[in-house]
């Protein structure tokens, strides 16, 4: 086996580790061999990737025989999504030298704190010597003693604790118990450090410990003494007031063969060297994947009530690894079945203008469509989001979707071309933009350039973006029948939907000033009827609510309440209904302190459908109830 004892060190400093023991029921071990490509061992954890040894002369795992001619080089392995992938070529990384130094040990604590162990460098000590230093792109500067060891002796893999206080390193030394004992020493400030301490005979034997990582209060490493499985074993101590009796990790991450070095990158994930298959290599440990929910999942990025189309995905788990890569569809949705429970993973979108980020939600649904979780994106324009376990196997509770949307809306359709209209495709993204430059609206294209707004708060004109790429250069707005033709310039076009003269300014049921015209006519969204039924569900109550609001607000206003049923029954049956519905919804406005004389109920029947849903249509159950309306007619006084 090819292993030089102080070329093999590093500290994660990371994260905590949660104290548990490792039986093999709970954890899995998977061999990287992306790193099978070089003749090295992994020495160190950098946040882009590891640190390798190569080109090392066959030795002992342990030597110390000072007439061996050694040499090494200390190179870089980059990782690629994942830190089981490393697809590019090594890189050297050197001292300050050359390309082709050795580092010795290494423990990366941040940009301006890396410790390690000297090796064969004359620069100021001997080797052996452990140094604090700064790290740089390709090298390492500013090296700082923290302990000389006597002539002829060594320390060597040196780690810092999580916060930085303290170094554990091992060494020869005289007045161990043999071998290679633990050492430790404290920061006192100024750049300076205590005398070694031992870590005494709880840890320490007449053998050897060596490869001492950190994971939060715990001590991990390596020892041929202790009664274990093979050759090195790993074992851990946890520190309180004092160090605790060390205990054994068990099968699968040590075997028969030598396993050493455990290098944490998250509570309880590690790499590590072992070479159990016969052969040096590097492997990951890692818990065994919660299960997934037994409801499938998916996620839903959406905007203003809108699905974010065409958006590319990247969600990162809390090691910055990429486990999944894809596409928002036309409905804004993306599969997440790889993801696991309990577990927190951001979620990066490309292609996706950053004022849409910053107006979206990302919702979690389940196998039958319910909302189940809801997150806001973080000031970055990711999201940040925790997969919760199903309690007793029952789904979550179903969260309400989120509408920011007033009781007020209107509507608007148009489209865009470029020479004639149906020279564009669907798919692209048209923005309406407020005059602070914030995003208020979004709606994608459909065949022939189409697109409609269906709730945009009223207002006397809207502008409208379009991407850079867009080829659109004219747009369509239709208008009560109208065709109104708007020039895009710089991406951008203008509709004055309210003409001066016309404005008739409100303040909506949260104070905000609304501009409408006289012949707006409002559908109350939700207030929706049971078939044959005039009773208010309790969404319409709440919607009536607001616009009882509205009237507060504006006490110069009447209304007209206007109720509709669906095609199916007789047209007098019908008519009689709708009658009974609108009388309802006022009764209702009356209890909210609205006086009798400033509304009126009317009953339209069937006689002004929505859709194509007549008498002898077949349609769905959705389709009929869309007819099932009450809406609102604002009258000035």
């Amino acid at each position: 086996m090819r292993k030089v004892l102080y070329i093999l060190a590093l500290l994660s400093c990371v994260s905590a580790l949660a104290n548990k023991s490792y039986a093999q029921s709970n954890v899995t071990i998977e061999r990287i061999h992306d790193l099978d490509k070089v003749d090295g061992f992994m020495t160190g954890i950098h946040p882009q990737g590891i640190f390798m040894e190569v080109n090392a002369t066959d030795l002992g795992l342990i030597t110390d025989q000072g007439d061996v001619d050694y040499r090494a080089q200390t190179q870089f392995a980059r990782r690629g999504d994942t830190w089981t992938s490393f697809p590019a070529d090594l890189e050297d990384f050197g001292f300050g030298f050359s390309g082709t130094s050795d580092l010795g040990t290494v423990c990366y604590f941040s940009d301006t704190l890396v410790v390690m162990s000297l090796m064969d460098f004359k620069v100021m000590w001997d080797e052996g010597t452990v140094v604090t230093a700064r790290m740089m792109r390709s090298s390492v500067d500013n090296l700082m003693p923290v302990f000389v060891p006597p002539a002829g002796f060594r320390a060597i893999h040196p780690s810092i604790s999580p916060d930085g206080s303290q170094i554990v390193f091992a060494s020869d030394m005289p007045g161990g118990l043999g071998g290679f004992d633990l050492y430790y020493v404290n920061r006192l400030g100024g750049g300076n450090w205590s005398d070694p301490i031992s870590l005494g005979p709880v840890i320490n034997t007449s053998g050897n410990e060596v490869f001492p990582s950190w994971n939060g209060s715990r001590l991990c490493f390596s020892s041929d003494t202790h009664a274990g499985l093979g050759g090195f074993d790993l074992y851990y101590s946890d520190r309180s007031s004092q160090w605790k009796e060390m205990e054994r990790f068990e099968e699968p991450i040590n075997s028969l063969g030598d396993d050493f070095l455990l290098l944490w990158l998250s509570d309880e994930v590690a790499l590590f060297n072992s070479d159990r298959e016969g052969e040096d290599a590097v492997y990951r440990l890692a818990p065994v994947p919660t299960q997934a929910p037994m409801n499938k999942l998916t996620a839903l990025l959406e905007c203003a009530g809108t699905p974010v189309q065409g958006a590319k995905v990247r969600i990162q788990n809390s090691l910055g690894e990429t486990v999944i890569n894809g596409t928002t569809g036309e409905e804004g949705k993306f599969p997440i079945d790889k993801l696991e429970l309990n577990q927190k993973y951001r979620a990066v979108f490309e292609d996706v203008a950053p004022e849409v980020l910053r107006a979206s939600y990302l919702y979690i649904i389940d196998a039958v469509g319910n909302r189940i979780m809801v997150f806001t994106p973080g000031g970055d324009g990711s999201f940040y989001f925790e997969l919760l376990p199903f309690e007793d196997g029952e789904g979550l509770q179903a969260v309400e979707n989120i509408d920011e949307s007033t009781l007020l809306n209107v509507a608007v359709e148009g489209q865009v071309y470029e020479n004639e209209p149906g020279d564009i495709g669907k798919g692209e993204p048209i923005y309406i933009m407020d005059e602070n430059g914030e995003l208020m609206a979004l709606a994608y294209t459909t065949d022939k350039g189409k697109f409609r707004f269906d709730e945009l708060s009223p207002d006397a004109s809207y502008t409208f973006k379009l991407d850079e790429e867009s080829s659109a250069l004219n747009m369509i707005i239709y208008d009560k029948g109208q065709e109104i033709v708007i020039p895009v310039t710089d991406d951008e076009a203008v509709y004055e939907r309210v003409q001066e003269g016309e404005q008739i300014q409100l303040k909506n049921e949260n104070g905000d000033e609304i501009v409408i015209r006289q012949d707006d006519l409002f559908v109350i969204q939700n207030i929706y009827y049971e078939l044959n039924s005039a009773e208010l569900n309790v969404v319409a109550k709440y919607q009536l609510d607001q616009l009882a609001e509205i009237m507060i607000k504006n006490p110069e206003i009447r209304i007209e309440l206007g109720s509709h049923t669906d095609c199916r029954g007789e047209d007098d049956y019908n008519l009689e209904l709708s009658e009974r519905r609108a009388a309802s919804a006022l009764a209702h406005m009356k209890t909210k302190g609205i006086a009798i004389a400033r509304m009126t109920a009317k009953g339209y029947g069937e006689t002004v459908l929505l859709n194509g849903c007549d008498d002898g249509v077949e349609c769905s159950e959705d389709e009929h109830a869309l007819n099932r309306r009450t809406e609102i007619r604002i009258i000035i006084r």
